[in-house]
């Protein structure tokens, strides 16, 4: 008879317990949710923050468990997981106040407890059940992020995530498969259970060889990854489907999620509020024409401002003033009102504002900076804001700059340039009789100098922007055009700032008034302060001649070729064609026949064989939880020999259950033994 009987290897590989790929697996997987949930609104640092506790967690997890073994304090693992899952929810307004930068907004505090329970719960992931349950907050954690839809690399995360939770639940159920092969004695019939089950329970020979027995359609890794495949292949052709068909619905749900208005450039400049930026990063390709804000007002010019420099540092500008020169109503002197509305489009925390704003209307939700930014509060739902602001009620000749009031401050103070610069300022403003007159040669002289190109090569290091854009590129695009303007209306004595912000194209209008903003409207300009006039935008792009295929608005809406829509449609087509192939070649190893496979089947086909015949003789079915030894010890007297039905159903078990299937002589002779019996019981009948 085989023996069965299996022994530790002299470097045993315990399969039973959880290794470090398994904690590898969900780490990976819990922070691919937590980051998403993170970037979702626009907020990486609270991404990392949950990805460096899941780290520190799932550490300390894999030493407490290498540490305590089977004690009892490992299995408590369910109910400190409760407890800190419950502290997670109950104590979430608490928690989400402790994470860096915007926290989650109250419409998406789920988010936030969801996030602080995949965190917590790392700390107490001691065996299966806990490591697996981890999936649950993280899959919750995706569908919020699907939901508000604003980060769009969550589709990868969320297919690495399946890959990683797939191949973990198919390590798990084979370790749940090898308790059930020790407990049934499978391991070792010959020998007592007791001496076995710790030798058993090490041995890797165990975990191949209980897949030829009664577990042999056991999952193991590969289906579980070719798995995760199909199911990354039917999202990618479901996932349009379905969200075509729910957008009526989601349309009329209102979640308003705390993140910047655009992304920030990939090379270009960021048009994010910072309080360092940077100018003549190089091409600028990170802008679409995805809208952004809707707008309409009864008064005031097409530019909006969203953030407000004065210092420049030599590469770029930073912020040193206090704001007193930022409150319009002291500069106007006759001031005209209009009111204004701006919608946000897509989620956001700022707004850019028309103008002068003397209020808005819905000041317990905003908050004004010194730095020209309106921030929205994390908390607010609202999408639609109004205000008033005002303008100087008509263009009335304003000739005098307030430099003698800023005489002092950055905005007069004249920076540290090249001379040729300064000598290219002067016979600009040669013969200017007025500031006005000044201003206006300075930004015609730059216009005539340099060549719009958002294309345009960055600035050397080490190089002075503005020198290098007049005198070497003499082309760049709008973050160029306004330094060169402001720091030449300082040389010139003009009180002179830098402004971001948005101007949109007057041809993309919703109706009569509704102007819509789009991404790649945003831009840079320079604002000069006069003398009962207030600021005045000199936006020296508008004399500038554009290179072919530079214009403005032309490369800004592409995007980098790994962010584009092709490349993305080719990775989806891979991803399915790869799942095919995965598909296709898994069957063919699994499903072709092979002699030991052709061999093994036949046995089971006589094992079948064997309980028919028995069955119609008999009269006497057998009963599901009967093996082949109890059936045929049962039939008793029915069977003129027992003793021969005995032998033959211990023949058949062990070839069916035999690490190698009986060959193909011995199957013949089996055959020929079940009809020999058979015709004796047929004999016995009649």
């Amino acid at each position: 008879m085989l023996n069965l009987s299996l022994r530790a290897s002299t470097a045993p590989r315990d399969r039973s317990k959880i290794n470090t790929l398994d904690y590898l697996l969900m780490t990976v997987g819990s922070m691919l949710a937590a980051y998403s949930a993170g970037m979702g609104i626009n907020q990486p640092e609270v991404g990392m923050f949950f990805v460096r506790l899941i780290a520190v967690g799932t550490v300390f997890s894999f030493f407490v468990r290498r540490l305590l073994g089977d004690s009892w304090l490992i299995k408590a693992d369910g109910f400190l997981y409760a407890v800190l899952g419950l502290i997670a929810v109950t104590q979430s307004q608490s928690l989400n106040s402790l994470l860096p930068g915007e926290p989650f907004p109250r419409a998406l505090l789920a988010a936030s407890w969801l996030g602080w329970m995949l965190t917590l719960g790392s700390f107490v992931t001691w065996r299966d059940g806990t490591l697996l349950f981890q999936a649950i907050p993280a899959i919750a954690l995706f569908g919020l992020v699907g939901v508000y839809d604003t980060y769009r690399d969550v589709t990868f995360n969320f297919f690495g995530f399946l890959l990683c939770l797939a191949t973990l639940f198919s390590r798990a159920h084979g370790r749940d498969m090898l308790r059930l092969v020790i407990e049934s004695g499978f391991a070792g019939r010959a020998e007592q259970k007791s001496r076995v089950q710790s030798a058993v329970r090490q041995d890797q020979a165990l975990y191949e060889r209980m897949r030829m027995g009664p577990w042999q359609w056991m999952a193991g890794p590969e289906w579980a990854l070719l798995s995760a495949l199909v199911i990354v292949g039917l999202s990618l052709l479901g996932a349009p489907v379905i969200q075509a068909t729910v957008q009526t619905v989601a349309s009329n749900v209102k979640v308003t999620v705390p993140t910047s208005a655009v992304p920030q450039n990939t090379r270009g400049n960021t048009i994010r509020d910072v309080a360092e930026l940077r100018v003549g990063n190089g091409p600028n390709a990170g802008l679409t024409a995805r809208p952004l804000y809707e707008y309409s007002a009864t008064g005031g010019n097409s530019y909006l401002r969203s953030s407000i420099y004065d210092n420049y540092t030599g590469s770029g500008w930073d912020r040193e003033y206090n704001g007193a020169y930022n409150q319009a109503q002291q500069w106007i002197a006759e001031p005209a009102q209009f009111t204004f509305t701006i919608t946000r489009l897509t989620p956001a925390f700022t707004l850019p504002a028309p103008a002068e704003v003397v209020v808005w209307n819905e000041s317990d939700e905003i908050r004004p900076s010194n730095y020209g930014t309106y921030n929205i509060d994390a908390q607010s739902g609202r999408t639609s804001f109004t205000g008033s602001a005002i303008e100087p009620a008509e263009d009335s000749g304003y000739e005098i700059s307030l430099a003698t009031e800023f005489a002092e401050t950055t905005l007069v103070r004249k920076p540290r340039v090249p001379k040729r610069v300064k000598d290219f300022v002067a016979k600009a403003i040669k013969g200017a009789k007025t500031d006005r007159e000044k201003a206006d040669r300075l930004r015609v002289a730059i216009g005539n100098q340099c060549l719009y190109n958002i294309k345009a090569e960055a600035v050397p290091s080490g190089s002075d922007p503005v020198d290098h854009f007049l005198f070497e590129s003499k082309e760049g695009y709008c973050d160029l055009f306004a330094t060169t303007m402001t720091v030449l209306a300082r040389e010139a004595g003009l009180p002179a700032r830098y402004v971001q912000g948005f101007l949109p194209d007057p041809f993309n209008k919703d109706g009569a008034s509704r102007q819509l903003v789009l991404e790649k409207d945003y831009h840079a300009w320079c604002e000069i302060l006069f003398e009962d006039y207030g600021w005045v935008v000199y936006d020296a792009t508008g004399d500038a001649q554009s290179v072919p295929g530079g214009e403005r608005g032309t490369a800004t809406s592409t995007v980098p070729f790994y962010q584009s829509d092709e490349f993305r449609r080719l990775v989806d087509g891979g991803v399915i064609f790869l799942g095919v192939v995965v598909v296709a070649a898994v069957a063919y190893v699994r499903l072709r026949p092979s002699g030991t496979i052709v061999r093994r089947r036949e046995i089971d086909r006589v094992a079948v064989e064997f309980v028919k015949m028995l069955e119609r003789r008999t009269k006497q079915r057998r009963r599901v939880s009967q093996t082949l030894g109890e059936y045929v010890r049962s039939l008793g007297d029915k069977l003129t020999n027992p003793e021969e039905a005995s032998r033959l159903a211990e023949v058949i078990a062990i070839g069916m259950y035999a690490p190698e299937p009986p060959a193909d002589e011995t199957v013949k002779t089996i055959r020929k033994q079940i009809a020999a019996l058979k015709a004796s019981l047929r004999n016995q009948k009649s």
